[in-house]
């Protein structure tokens, strides 16, 4: 069973720019020699999508120990935001996995640094073994940062459809976008040139930007 959640809104995604997505370790009950076997495949998944530039793995390991956090304990929001600051990543990945009496049970969701806002979170029970587990990260890759989306697609809950051209709309993958707080919803990748590794980037466009340092990290709390 699948559960696919996403309080936000699609933005057709353009071509040419790229967003830092960085993978956490995940809070699990998987034997530690095995538990990045996950991480490790949805880092090849962002890597296989043009749109994004995930941040290697050693270097989410490195700076977790870094700042003293634990491998398996950065799984809330407010600790994901910590490190996509850290790592000047755009989107963080995090969550947990743990063992059932027939396979894994799944709860991941991306975060947007910048806002704290979850884009999308996938919820799933995966039976099998670990490698069963692993190559359902596939799935669970796209569905927590891309819509295969070929409807109408909108810029706010409230504003009317506009019919993409036949051009735009053939297996045009679309991302998906924020809706800000105070009613307004703009698209995480609207109109911008060149490819972003600031997490601030996303909602100024052609501004250079200086990232705030990062907050304290005590912990995963």
């Amino acid at each position: 069973m699948l559960f696919f959640l996403t309080n936000s809104i699609s933005a057709q995604l353009a071509p040419g720019r790229t967003y830092k997505i960085a993978v956490l370790p995940f809070n699990s009950d998987i034997a530690d020699g095995e538990a990045l076997k996950p991480v490790y495949k949805l880092f090849q998944v962002f890597k296989s999508m043009e749109q994004f530039n995930p941040v290697d793995v050693q270097t989410v390991l490195q700076t977790l120990s870094d700042n003293r956090i634990g491998k398996t304990t950065c799984s809330d929001v407010a600790c994901a935001r910590k490190m996509g600051y850290a790592l000047r990543s755009n989107f963080v990945v995090h969550g947990q996995i743990n063992t059932t009496y027939s396979g894994y049970f799944v709860a991941l969701q991306t975060t947007h640094t910048k806002t704290g806002r979850v884009l999308n979170k996938v919820t799933k029970n995966v039976p099998g073994d670990l490698r069963d587990l692993t190559n359902e990260m596939v799935e669970i890759g796209r569905k927590l940062v891309l819509s295969n989306t070929t409807g109408p697609l909108t810029s706010s809950p409230s504003a009317k459809s506009s019919t993409l051209n036949k051009k735009s709309s053939k297996k045009k993958w679309t991302i998906i976008g924020l809706a800000l707080a105070g009613g307004v919803s703009v698209g995480v990748l609207a109109a911008q040139g060149g490819s972003s590794s600031n997490p601030d980037d996303t909602n100024n466009p052609g501004t250079k930007i200086t990232l705030p340092g990062p907050p304290p990290l005590s912990g995963g709390n």
